[in-house]
């Protein structure tokens, strides 16, 4: 699979390869929180 992603990359990525688009998603987004655990987050603090 990770041969085929890079050598025909998919077009629901844009035919972007995995690596590229996620490139591409942290140049837009580059400040947008990521959790750090899996534990649900907090909805609200009391």
């Amino acid at each position: 699979v990770e041969d085929y992603n890079r050598e025909r990359p998919p077009s629901s990525l844009g035919y972007a390869t995995p690596a590229a688009f996620a490139a591409e998603l942290d140049k837009q987004w580059p400040a947008s929180p990521r959790p750090t655990g899996s534990a649900a987050q907090p909805i609200a603090s009391t």
